[in-house]
């Protein structure tokens, strides 16, 4: 039997309203993962760090987190309600306690 459901999603005005907040977040956190990255290559090459398997692994390691990381307090900056900007960051990073966590417990395991 065939669906006759419009396959295409209608969205609401609530969502549509949201439509570039949620670009600019998208934005501030692409901007955030790519000084991630040059940072790190900075410091390789300061360092003399050669590209190898190992370092790959490392940098592929430390970029994933920080993507995991700034879009988790992204979202929850989002989603939080507040009276301003201040009062929805400071619950978007109580929040997001167990990223702290995660930031410093998964390179000792990894060791």
């Amino acid at each position: 039997m065939i669906s006759t459901d419009p396959v295409i999603p209608i969205l609401s005005t609530q969502q549509i309203a949201h439509f570039p907040c949620v670009i600019q977040a998208a934005l501030i956190i692409t901007m955030n993962v790519a000084f991630c990255i040059v940072e790190i290559l900075g410091f390789m090459y300061a360092l003399g760090i050669v590209i190898d398997s190992v370092s790959v692994i490392n940098v592929v390691l430390a970029v994933g987190l920080s993507i995991d990381y700034s879009a988790h307090i992204g979202h929850c900056f989002m989603v939080k309600g507040g009276d301003s900007r201040d009062a929805r960051a400071t619950e978007a990073l109580a929040v997001s306690r167990i990223d702290f966590c995660t930031a410093y417990v998964v390179p000792v395991a990894y060791l």
